[in-house]
């Protein structure tokens, strides 16, 4: 794994923390929740893309492209 995965990785795990945080304050049906969590989410995307095909390729289980959708 090259040091730019381990930061896009980094990325994506505080993607999801802020998403975790934002559902806590507010449901999904919340306008502000809502655009929070998709702009999260397309950094996951974004991040994910980016990522080396090796290290994607190593961790078959996870569902890589559907984190790009």
């Amino acid at each position: 794994m090259s040091r730019h995965d381990g930061d896009r990785l980094d990325d994506i795990t505080a993607a999801i923390h802020a998403i975790r945080t934002h559902t806590e304050r507010g449901p999904v049906s919340d306008a502000l929740v809502r655009d929070a969590v998709r702009i999260r989410l397309l950094e996951i995307g974004e991040a994910v893309k980016a990522l080396d095909a090796e290290l994607t390729v190593s961790e078959p289980e996870i569902p890589w492209r559907q984190l790009t959708a």
